[in-house]
């Protein structure tokens, strides 16, 4: 248990650095899950909420991308 406390701890301090990452996030969620289930449920509720946001700018670019490379391969 106290590697995964510290396990824990890792992965806090790399979100301060780079939250946005989603790799960290889930590894986060993953280590929280055998640590608190509860709030794993909290946690990854508000990750698929930011998600959630994100989804049709993503989908918007990713469109335009497959238009652009059609557009080049005519």
């Amino acid at each position: 248990m106290e590697k995964i406390n510290e396990a824990y701890e890792t992965i806090k301090k790399a979100i301060d650095i780079d939250p946005d990452n989603p790799y960290i996030k889930l590894t986060e969620i993953e280590v929280l899950a055998e640590i608190d289930k509860r709030r794993v449920t909290k946690v990854l509720t508000e990750y698929l909420e930011e998600t959630e946001e994100y989804r049709e700018v993503i989908c918007e670019e990713s469109k335009e991308r497959k238009f652009k490379e059609k557009l080049e391969n005519l």
